[in-house]
């Protein structure tokens, strides 16, 4: 189920990507695909942090599948990404 997940995410990336290009003119799509990834750190992010010795807890719960499914992790994803490629001249 997890390889389904990852190839819709994909597909629908490419897709939007390609929308994005037509109306636009400039090719983002690797940030698209790259986006689209982002809800599944929560798969390897809680046994990373395990060996580090860091124990997150969400609502008194270990991270979990699912956790970075909900706008604010986006939301965040967005702003710090927004700020960390705006040096870079990509004006999102």
């Amino acid at each position: 189920m997890l390889i389904e997940h990852l190839l819709y995410s994909t597909a629908l990336a490419i897709f939007i990507g390609m929308i994005h290009y037509r109306f636009f003119c400039r090719d983002y799509s690797w940030i698209i695909i790259v986006s689209s990834y982002i809800p599944d750190l929560d798969l390897i992010s809680d046994s990373l942090l395990k060996k580090m010795g860091i124990v997150v807890l969400i609502s008194g719960h270990q991270i979990i599948h699912g956790n970075f499914h909900n706008i604010a992790i986006l939301a965040l994803f967005a702003i710090y990404i927004a700020f960390l490629l705006h040096p870079f001249g990509f004006n999102l």
